[in-house]
Protein backbone atom coordinates (compact mmCIF):
# COMPACT_ATOMS: atom_id res chain seq x y z
CA UNK A 1 0.00 0.00 0.00
CA UNK A 2 2.70 2.84 0.88
CA UNK A 3 4.33 1.25 -2.26
CA UNK A 4 1.12 2.15 -4.09
CA UNK A 5 0.85 5.36 -2.17
CA UNK A 6 4.21 6.71 -2.83
CA UNK A 7 3.90 6.02 -6.49
CA UNK A 8 0.67 8.01 -7.19
CA UNK A 9 2.42 11.17 -5.44
CA UNK A 10 5.41 10.91 -7.46
CA UNK A 11 3.54 10.64 -10.86
CA UNK A 12 1.15 13.40 -9.46
CA UNK A 13 4.22 15.42 -9.32
CA UNK A 14 6.01 14.35 -12.35
CA UNK A 15 2.40 15.08 -14.33
CA UNK A 16 2.31 18.50 -13.18
CA UNK A 17 4.39 19.88 -15.95
CA UNK A 18 3.55 17.42 -18.10
CA UNK A 19 -0.15 18.62 -17.49
CA UNK A 20 0.91 22.06 -18.57
CA UNK A 21 2.61 20.61 -22.27
CA UNK A 22 -0.45 18.25 -22.64
CA UNK A 23 -3.06 21.46 -22.13
CA UNK A 24 -1.15 23.55 -24.82
CA UNK A 25 -0.78 20.59 -27.07
CA UNK A 26 -4.36 19.66 -26.41
CA UNK A 27 -5.67 23.36 -27.13
CA UNK A 28 -3.83 23.41 -30.23
CA UNK A 29 -5.01 19.57 -30.73
CA UNK A 30 -8.42 20.90 -30.44
CA UNK A 31 -8.45 23.91 -32.36
CA UNK A 32 -7.75 21.90 -35.47
CA UNK A 33 -10.49 19.30 -34.86
CA UNK A 34 -12.49 21.93 -34.17
CA UNK A 35 -11.69 23.63 -37.82
CA UNK A 36 -12.71 20.29 -39.19
CA UNK A 37 -15.96 19.74 -37.15
CA UNK A 38 -16.87 23.25 -38.61
CA UNK A 39 -15.53 22.39 -42.20
CA UNK A 40 -17.93 19.52 -41.84
CA UNK A 41 -20.86 21.28 -41.19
Amino acid sequence: KQLISLCTQHTKLLRRPLIIIDEVLFIGYNEQLMEQLILNK
